[in-house]
């Protein structure tokens, strides 16, 4: 089972995910992006792009390694994924930028072979007036102004949409409280919790 948490910066993944470690069996928590993060963490996150798809394109560069190396062999062992972001993620957010630029992501990630679409992504959704209240919004993307995150959202709606995707959604309210959050995910996480 490959499950990825989804949504705009300051939703509550990491926050989540984190909640989630030590409480189930047999699984894997990991986190996009994931190879060549420490050289091209400063180029995705601080750098302002001319041209909105080299942004995107590193994020398809990453991606790819990353299910080369590590997610497809996971997926074969049988193992429990629970991730913070998947492609998804870069889909939703070229979306921001371009609604065009979505549609030429999705068929990048297809030609080089690595859409690979988690099972289950629970989206927490959050109102971009409600993430700049939690950020300080230091790095190149969380600066972006607050319409880029609504067509973001908007890019979410767009992949849930999506009969090719075969991602079942779990939706989920993101300006709740934490601990109702947490609760709601794990009575809809249908994989082994640890005995306690």
């Amino acid at each position: 089972m490959y499950i990825a948490f989804e949504g705009i910066d300051g939703c509550g993944k990491t926050t989540q995910l984190e909640n989630l470690k030590n409480r189930f069996k047999n699984t894997w928590f990991t986190a996009e992006p994931y190879y060549y993060s420490k050289a091209v963490k400063p180029l995705l996150k601080h750098f302002k792009y001319q041209n909105p798809a080299a942004h995107n394109l590193l994020f398809l560069a990453c991606h790819a390694e990353y299910v080369t190396r590590q997610l497809s062999h996971k997926l074969k062992s049988g193992v429990n994924i629970i991730s913070d972001r998947s492609v998804l993620s870069s889909l939703a957010y070229s979306y921001g930028i371009n609604g065009n630029l979505m549609t030429k992501m999705k068929n990048a990630y297809r030609m080089f072979n690595v859409d690979t679409y988690p099972d289950i992504a629970i989206y927490l959704k959050l109102e971009p007036e409600k993430m700049e209240q939690r950020l300080d919004r230091k790095d190149s993307i969380e600066s972006m102004p607050l319409e880029y995150f609504k067509r973001v959202n908007e890019g979410y709606e767009k992949l849930m949409a999506d009969k090719t995707i075969p991602t079942k959604w779990i939706v989920i309210d993101a300006s709740k409280p934490r601990k109702e959050i947490l609760e709601e995910i794990l009575s809809k996480l249908p994989i082994k919790k640890r005995s306690i």
